[in-house]
């Protein structure tokens, strides 16, 4: 059965490339006064028959056969209509009868009030719906359930005329016969006579929705249950069937080391080395008068969380991406105002249950040090009423807003924004199943700025909004909407847009990426820690300039030519690394004086004069009263301040810049990361080979959080530019889409197809592997799935460990012990010489749970093993092994076996006089000495 989705070569697409898109989306929806979305739109298409012979009985079923029939755009027709689709005859006289069939997909019937249909034909009409008529016109008096007739015997039509437009509006009954899942439409057309010269059909048809409530499940402040034991809760702890009676109960705020926690959970007895997660759990209940359709999360949490809905995983805060377990730190601590700062965050409710079900929560510390942790969590849901009418979510007056027309968009309010976004979702989904992806894309990136406007649109003046909607601007929003996320302060970044765009408009529309950049970055005041840490704040205040006389500088900045890189070529991304400065606007102008090239960045690092005596006195916090770049250029300094100065005139020639960092064998070492001459992002300057990060450490200046290491080498490769790419986040986005929809199916189809065009696009895999969870795919086929990942980024450590983990994690679930141990053995093995980072963080979890389960003999034994294997890491492996064990063997009163670790740990590792690691190992000697 070919739905009206499907794509022949029809005038159809000349239509959609003659006209501006948003035109083409536009159809149907402006004039739209309820919440309704459009199932068969104009121009769709059909199956159609037209022959002599007469059809069986069932043609007009669900199941009918119609694979045989011609398929074609609407109006179909011939002689004197303009139509898309010639319907020929060999035929003389030709048939009487025409016949046309196309499908619709409902999830569910019972959330339409009713349809409203629109058809025109020459001369009359009978539609079925599912095998059974509801609707005739111009039709002789017979009766229609019969339906069709011998050719020779087929009712003619009553009178000849120019077909009109028929309007009639279906509901209880229309509604009863719908089915979940494939619905088909069956059309018979007839001629008045059999001589007809002419001939036309077309038909469109939405559906009204019924109206929607809204419901506070449970509020901030409520009862959970909750556990803070030494021991891991169990590895199904957030399944609905699991057993928490033995958990205590409280209610919120939870946790400990501030005055409005209500609840107070076990802190730990050694300040030093508190529990790193806490585990919360709680059941409610959804009525079977109810049909919910998303649930809104209201939540604090300090530092980060993973939540779960009856198991499946729908939201994390400030954690890392990939298998979490209670191992897992949360990425970044949270401090002051942060730790109250509320959190919302809406989900489709696919995984909701009629009666009980379970929300739970793991909160994660950034580490064992942390002196407070927070918790609490709200829920409400937007759901049907299936027994009464309930208060509406679009008010009666809300209209589709017509994104062509000034006056609309001026008058337009936040549920026509709401109202307007879903029919564009839902026209973005109709071409995107047809294989249109250019018009999916642009409907798509349509409903996300509605979505936008409804909830800011009042920040936003009907100029930015028509220039953000722009059929011009479909990459623009894709490269905003693939950065734009939970992490930022939304209402801030739409008010910066809107600032900028006031400001200056024509500066605004000639470097949009820019302002785009600066609303992403300047939402959000950064950390006091950035760009690093070794300069106090009263030296180097943690602001940002004004972002209006930014935005002039860098506007300025490219007509100068100044700008090494063009800044309207860079992306977004990339953008942000130039924007990100604390350098004033005459700061700022004055490094633009400084002669720089492309190809000798490295000799801004090395110009800077390093002083071996700071380093001699372990003096690495900077000592001056100024922390400007001409001080900089006449003191000199260490790595770090190298590193600043280099990223900072970087950046004022339009070069996208950072300074990173990471250990080495002996020591911390900071360099620059910059985008080279090719294009390409180049980290050698100022690095030292022996630092063992491949990328290293730095902020991300949109979240100010560490962006993980894939990210900063796939931003390296530049291979988000590529168009392979952009096909991929094309398909990814509409994997999105279905997951949310409940439809796992298309949502793996649309995944696999992401991953098909571009198998560096993790977000795909992680799209990809929810949906199979969703569809409970054999676990067989899963670690298929995991070892098919783990291939596709051998190049990116940090990925292939973790698809590693989650094979771990499931042979571990199916009771397979010896495999998950090879797994974590493998993360361990492969990465003990390049990433010895990602191979000490296997190799500490091994020894955390050692710790926990075996004698200390046992521990040191196990400690000596990892350290023989991973003794070259030298400072991290001092961090990641030897200080934390070192530190439990103290708290279990074990000095002889924590001075035997050290002895051990010196021989083994290559200490270089003077050095970071030595000065480490020499207070451990005065702690263990006796």
């Amino acid at each position: 059965m070919l739905s009206n989705l499907e794509q022949p070569r029809m005038k159809f697409r000349s239509f959609i490339n003659h006209f501006s898109i948003r035109l083409a989306i536009l159809l149907g929806l402006t004039l739209n006064v309820e919440a309704r979305e459009l199932f068969i739109p104009e121009a769709s298409n059909w199956r159609f028959h037209n022959g002599e012979n007469a059809l069986p009985k069932d043609w007009k079923d669900r199941d009918y056969d119609d694979s045989g029939w011609e398929t074609g755009f609407a109006p179909l027709g011939y002689g004197r209509y303009k139509v898309n689709t010639f319907v020929k005859s060999e035929a003389r006289p030709r048939p009487v009868t025409s016949y046309y069939r196309t499908s619709f997909h409902i999830e569910d019937p019972l959330v339409w009030d009713h349809f409203d249909l629109r058809l025109r034909a020459d001369d009359g009409v009978a539609v079925y719906l599912n095998g059974h008529g509801f609707c005739f016109f111009n039709i002789g008096d017979r009766d229609h359930s019969e339906y069709p007739y011998p050719a020779d015997q087929l009712s003619e039509a009553r009178v000849t005329h120019i077909a009109p437009w028929i309007r009639a509006k279906m509901e209880k009954m229309f509604v009863q016969l719908l089915v979940p899942g494939e619905n088909v439409i069956a059309v018979e057309v007839h001629q008045c006579t059999k001589d007809s010269s002419d001939l036309v059909f077309d038909f469109t048809m939405s559906g009204v929705e019924k109206k929607m409530d809204e419901k506070v499940i449970f509020p901030k402040g409520d009862s959970w249950k909750y556990f803070d034991g030494s021991d891991l809760p169990g590895e199904s702890w957030n399944s609905p069937d699991f057993d928490d009676t033995g958990w205590k109960s409280g209610k919120g705020i939870f946790g400990y080391g501030d005055e409005d926690i209500a609840t107070e959970i076990r802190s730990g007895s050694d300040p030093k080395n508190r529990p790193l997660t806490a585990w919360f759990r709680k059941s409610f209940e959804i009525s079977e008068t109810m049909d919910v359709q998303v649930i809104g999360l209201d939540f604090i949490v300090d530092d980060g969380a993973v939540i779960y809905l009856n198991g499946e995983e729908v939201f994390r805060q400030n954690m890392p991406a990939g298998f979490v377990d209670g191992r897992t730190p949360a990425k970044l601590k949270i401090y002051n105002a942060m730790e109250r700062a509320a959190h919302f965050f809406h989900i489709d409710a696919g995984s909701l249950e009629v009666g009980t079900n379970v929300i739970a929560v793991e909160v994660h510390q950034k580490d064992g040090t942390s002196s407070d942790l927070a918790f609490d969590l709200g829920l409400e849901v937007e759901y049907l009423t299936r027994k009464a009418v309930a208060k509406t979510e679009v008010k009666e007056t809300s209209k589709a807003v017509d994104i062509t027309d000034q006056k609309s968009l001026e008058e337009s309010e936040a549920d026509d924004w709401l109202l307007t976004s879903k029919r564009f979702r839902q026209s973005a989904l109709k071409y995107y199943e047809s294989s249109k992806l250019q018009p999916a894309v642009h409907a798509y990136f349509a409903s996300r700025w509605a979505e936008i406007f409804s909830e800011y649109g009042e920040l936003l003046s009907s100029g930015l909004k028509d220039h953000l909607l722009g059929v011009g601007q479909v990459s623009l929003a894709q490269e905003f909407f693939d950065l734009y996320s939970n992490a930022d302060d939304h209402e801030q970044v739409f008010r910066l847009l809107e600032k900028l765009y006031q400001n200056d408009q024509i500066a605004f529309k000639a470097l949009p990426k820019v302002a785009m950049a600066i609303a992403l970055v300047y939402d959000q005041s950064p950390p006091v820690t950035w760009p690093h840490h070794q300069v106090p704040a009263h030296v180097l205040p943690r602001t940002l300039p004004d972002p209006e006389d930014v935005m002039a500088f860098w506007v300025e900045t490219e007509k100068s030519g100044v700008a090494l890189h063009p800044l309207k070529d860079l992306s977004i991304e990339e953008l942000k690394y130039v924007v990100d400065t604390p350098l004033s606007i005459e700061e700022l102008k004055e490094a633009q004086g400084l002669r720089v090239k492309l190809r000798s960045i490295e000799d801004l690092y090395s110009g800077i004069e390093y002083s071996k005596e700071r380093r001699e006195a372990n003096q690495y916090n900077w000592p001056h009263q100024d922390y400007l770049l001409p001080t900089i250029k006449e003191l000199g300094g260490i790595c770090v301040d190298q590193a600043y100065y280099t990223s900072q005139v970087a950046k004022a020639h339009g070069v996208p810049a950072m300074v990173v960092s990471g250990s080495g064998n002996n020591g911390n070492h900071a360099w620059v990361g910059f985008l080279d001459s090719r294009g390409r992002w180049d980290f050698s300057v100022g690095r030292y080979e022996e630092s063992k990060y491949v990328t290293g450490v730095t902020f991300d200046p949109q979240t100010w959080m560490q962006p993980s290491d894939h990210q900063l080498a796939m931003m390296s490769e530049r291979f988000r530019t590529n168009p392979k790419f952009r096909i991929s986040r094309i398909h990814t986005v509409f994997a999105e889409e279905y997951l949310k929809q409940g439809k796992t199916d298309l949502a793996m189809k649309s995944g696999d197809l992401a991953i098909e065009a571009e198998r560096r696009n993790y977000s795909a895999w992680e799209v990809s592997i929810l949906a199979r969870k969703a569809a409970k795919v054999p676990a067989k086929e899963m670690d298929e799935f995991y070892e098919k990942g783990m291939r596709a980024f051998s190049q990116y450590a940090d990925l292939e460990a973790g698809f590693l983990r989650r094979l771990a994690a499931s042979y571990e679930d199916q009771g397979k012990k010896d495999e998950a141990s090879d797994m974590r053995a493998k993360i361990i093995s492969r990465n003990r010489r390049e990433r010895p980072d990602l191979a000490l963080e296997e190799a500490g979890a091994e020894l955390e749970e050692a710790m926990s389960e075996s004698t200390p003999e046992e521990q040191l034994k196990l400690y000596r093993a990892m350290i023989g294997r991973l003794r070259d890491a030298g400072l991290i492996a001092y961090y990641s092994l030897t200080n934390p064990f070192l530190e439990h063997l103290l708290a279990e009163d074990r000095k002889d076996l924590a001075k035997e670790a050290l002895e051990y740990t010196e021989r083994r590792m290559d200490v270089e006089e003077g050095s970071q690691l030595e000065a480490a190992f020499f207070q451990w000697k005065r702690r263990v000495a006796g």
